[in-house]
């Protein structure tokens, strides 16, 4: 029977496993993500941008700030200076674009994707998200303010789904939270309480992972 590979030995090492499972996470967020954006609104598919029928939208703006902050989360987990840098400038760039957005409120209404501004809620949850990988990579000293912050930012998608789980009616169009689509507060509070929390840079995912190494 012949030797397992090299690639296959390094895979089974706990801490690759530790991190493959991260970057899974954020692959299938990512992916959900970019399927909103290109099937959802590039081939105008309606089930994608909404999830149920009656429910708000994913917003295309929504998207692509989680498959920025994904592709961020992805280069942070990477060992070289240079990953976290360039992990950084998607960050810094996705904040740009979310703060930007919320400033674009008050513009002429439209009905193409891209004028389409997401909720106070959502906009607040993916800042604070890119906020906190902008921390792990510069800062990772600030591992539990970061870690605050991620609890933070998944609140109101938290909230959102237990709202909908709760009630189990459609939301109410007057609230700042309810205005947040299903597949949003899911995606936001998946990428902030799984990828985010469990980072290795944080103290969450050293308490996690330092016992794996030991076996």
């Amino acid at each position: 029977m012949s030797q397992p590979s090299t690639v296959e030995n390094y895979l089974r090492l706990p801490r690759r496993r530790y991190f493959s499972a991260l970057e899974w996470h954020a692959v299938a967020i990512g992916s959900i993500a970019a399927a909103v954006l290109i099937i959802g609104y590039g081939f105008n598919f309606v089930p994608l941008q909404t999830l149920i029928p009656g429910f708000p939208t994913m917003k295309a703006r929504t998207a692509a700030a989680l498959m920025a902050l994904s592709v961020s989360f992805l280069m942070s987990l990477r060992e070289s200076k240079r990953s976290h840098w360039g992990s950084s400038i998607i960050a810094v760039l996705a904040l740009a674009f979310l703060i930007l957005t919320a400033f674009s409120r008050d513009g002429e209404i439209d009905t193409q994707p891209w004028t389409l501004i997401p909720s106070v809620a959502t906009i607040f949850c993916l800042s604070l998200a890119a906020v906190t990988l902008i921390i792990i990579n510069l800062r990772p000293s600030w591992s539990l303010f970061a870690g605050i912050l991620a609890l933070i930012a998944a609140t109101p998608a938290m909230f959102r789904i237990l709202g909908l789980v709760l009630f189990g009616r459609a939301p109410d169009e007057e609230s700042p939270l309810d205005t947040m689509a299903l597949h949003t507060a899911t995606l936001i509070a998946w990428f902030t309480l799984i990828c985010v929390m469990l980072h290795p840079r944080l103290g969450f995912g050293r308490v996690i992972l330092q016992p794996s190494l030991r076996g």
